[in-house]
């Protein structure tokens, strides 16, 4: 047992402390790569998210707009305060200002004012005229930088 326990101090198989280093650093580069892309990928995330809580603002003022058909412009508080929506995260404010006015042909237009959605930390530029189509196809850099 003795000559066996020698044999593995005297065994120079192991790593050295500069091979030891070497690793952990390499180890240290891929973690901080990854935390900055992980990080950029939830903020795309939580953008498109608020695109999509555009688009199904669209819809709510969609119903908002055949349930009233004498107003001709409204605003998101309207439609949240009618029960046609939730108020989501994605609006900061309590009290939404962003309008849509019903054009000639029966559509409908969105006037998105600037910082009333939040994205993470980044909040949305203003949009003077978006209309059903743009909205459908909406992308998070038409309303985010």
């Amino acid at each position: 047992m003795k000559k066996e326990f020698k044999q593995l101090l005297n065994d120079e198989e192991g790593l050295t402390l500069v091979e030891l280093l070497a690793t952990i650093i390499i180890l240290a580069v891929i973690a901080g790569i990854s935390a900055v892309a992980i990080t950029k990928v939830m903020q795309r995330t939580r953008e498109d998210a608020a695109v999509s809580n555009i688009q199904q603002t669209l819809d709510a003022a969609e119903l908002y707009a055949l349930a009233n058909p004498e107003v001709a412009s409204f605003t998101v508080k309207d439609v949240i305060d009618e029960g046609n929506l939730k108020k989501t995260a994605c609006w900061i404010n309590a009290s939404p200002t962003s309008s849509f006015t019903q054009v000639a042909n029966g559509e409908l237009e969105m006037k998105l004012d600037a910082n009333e959605l939040a994205a993470g930390k980044k909040k949305n530029k203003a949009v003077a005229k978006l209309t059903e189509d743009e909205i459908a196809a909406l992308k998070r850099s038409t309303i985010f930088d």
